[in-house]
C-alpha cells in the first residue's frame, strides 16, 4: 500500500473501499427495499471504518478532538474541577506505580507463593476497606443532610 503526500504534509493512500461492495447489492438476483436498507447500512460501517471518514484518520481524531473542545468551556468551574482533579489524578497513579512495585518486589524477593499470599490478602483487604469506606461515605452524606435540615436527633 502506498502513500501519497499531499500539498497540506497530510498522508493519503489510495481508497480501498471504491471496489468493496455489499454482496447483497453487488448480486442483480435479489431486489427489494430490505436489500437495499442493508446494503445501505453495510456501506456506512465500510465508510466508517475504510472510507475517508474513518474513525482512525488524524483528521477525523482532529476534528472530534476540536469538537469535545469547543464543547468544554474553560471557566471558573472547570478551574476548580482541574484544581480536584489533577492531585487526586496523580495521586491514584503514584499509588499504582507503587502498589506494581510491591507486587515486583515481592514477587522477585519471596518467590510465587508469597506473591500469591500477597495477592489475596491484598484483594481481601480492598474489600472490607471499600465496604467499610462505603459505609463511612454514606454516613456522612446522611449526617450533613441531617444537620443542614436542621433535624440534629438524626444526625
Amino acid at each position: 500500500e502506498t502513500s501519497i503526500m499531499k500539498d497540506d504534509d497530510t498522508l493519503s493512500s489510495p481508497s480501498i473501499d471504491e471496489d468493496v461492495q455489499c454482496n447483497e447489492c453487488a448480486s442483480s438476483s435479489k431486489n427489494g427495499s430490505q436489500v437495499e436498507d442493508n446494503c445501505k447500512d453495510d456501506e456506512a460501517i465500510l465508510d466508517l471504518c475504510c472510507g475517508e471518514n474513518a474513525w482512525w484518520r488524524p483528521v477525523v481524531i482532529t476534528q472530534a478532538f476540536r469538537y469535545v473542545m469547543n464543547l468544554a468551556k474553560y471557566d471558573k468551574e472547570t478551574r476548580s474541577i482541574f484544581k480536584l482533579a489533577i492531585p487526586y489524578s496523580f495521586s491514584e497513579v503514584m499509588e499504582a506505580i507503587f502498589e506494581a512495585i510491591g507486587i515486583g518486589l515481592v514477587g522477585h524477593y519471596l518467590g510465587t507463593d508469597s506473591l500469591i499470599a500477597y495477592s489475596v490478602v491484598d484483594i481481601l483487604i480492598s474489600i472490607s476497606s471499600e465496604l467499610v469506606g462505603g459505609i463511612i461515605d454514606t454516613e456522612a452524606s446522611l449526617c450533613s443532610h441531617a444537620i443542614g435540615a436542621g433535624n440534629n436527633m438524626l444526625a
